[in-house]
């Protein structure tokens, strides 16, 4: 059940990055539909999270793992870029 919601958190955290005009990875973002998907998946993490584990745990792990991702996700983009810098 872990493993799921993980799983289904990430990509959740993923499309709502990816649907932001700001992101890096893809030339254009993504529609606002696969945002709201993400948005959706994220927050249905949330609430299944809170049926298995305490309530208080489970809105602590979310919270910090949408800042973890969110953190790190512009950063991928820059192990992806290649090209000459010298």
């Amino acid at each position: 059940m872990l493993i799921l919601l993980v799983i289904f958190f990430h990509i959740g955290a993923t499309l709502m990055y990816l649907g932001h005009r700001n992101q890096c990875w893809i030339s254009r973002s993504l529609s606002p539909k696969w945002g709201w998907c993400g948005t959706t998946l994220t927050v249905a993490t949330l609430l299944v999270a809170c049926n298995v584990y305490p309530v208080n745990t489970a809105i602590f792990t979310w919270l910090s793992g949408l800042m973890l991702l969110w953190g790190l996700l512009p950063f991928v983009s820059l192990l992806w870029k290649t090209g000459n810098h010298d």
